[in-house]
């Protein structure tokens, strides 16, 4: 339902994660965008567990430094950013994992979390991740989950 003009927005914040590959399958070295659009103002950031089990935080970055995505305007990664996403040539199964929060929760995640953009974190999982962010937002968090898949 349409909510009336004037009224708060629905607390439930959601984030859609879209591809130009629906199926999620990339070639070797071929180059994974992705459209993210938070169904509220929110702030986005982005992380790859890679094929090593490394994980790194790729949004926001030293390109785009505001994490806040406006939700009438998708957010396109890399888009004019100067960095790009791979399949790996392994061929093995990466995770994508972004998460939308209603304020800036940057400086509440602790150091392993957020570390420095595109540089290994010192953390063992996205489940790790996922739990700071939990407890930084108090909850109040969308994630999306995505896994890279080979052709």
């Amino acid at each position: 339902a349409a909510a009336a003009p004037g009224s708060p927005p629905a607390a439930k914040l959601g984030l859609a994660l879209g591809l130009p590959n629906p199926q999620g399958r990339f070639a070797r070295g071929e180059p994974i965008r992705l459209t993210l659009r938070p169904t509220q103002d929110a702030h986005v950031y982005c992380y790859l567990q890679d094929e090593n089990a490394q994980i790194r935080r790729f949004y926001p970055n030293r390109f785009s430094r505001d994490s806040l995505v406006p939700a009438q305007q998708a957010l396109a990664i890399p888009g004019s950013m100067r960095f790009q996403l791979l399949m790996n040539s392994k061929g093995a199964k990466e995770t994508i994992v972004c998460f939308a929060t209603a304020r800036d929760i940057l400086q509440q995640l602790p150091n392993s979390v957020v570390g420095v953009d595109f540089e290994a974190l010192p953390v063992a999982s996205l489940d790790q991740i996922r739990d700071a962010f939990q407890q930084a937002s108090g909850g109040l968090l969308a994630q999306e989950y995505f896994h890279v898949q080979p052709k």
